[in-house]
């Protein structure tokens, strides 16, 4: 179960490392500056990781 836990930390730290990059991205290419749905994409992940992990134990 420990590492269960260390692997969906990984893979949410792993998504959200994706979010950084990809907004890096369109700001720098695109001028898109969309600081509140970004931050809205990080908070729907840690939702869906951890609404799920509850679930399941359950």
């Amino acid at each position: 179960e420990l590492l269960l836990t260390l692997a969906l930390g990984q893979v949410l730290s792993l998504l959200i490392c994706g979010i950084g990059l990809t907004s890096k991205y369109l700001a720098d290419d695109y001028h898109a500056n969309t600081p509140v749905f970004q931050s809205f994409l990080n908070y729907i992940l840690l939702f869906l990781v951890y609404t799920t992990t509850l679930a399941v134990r359950q």
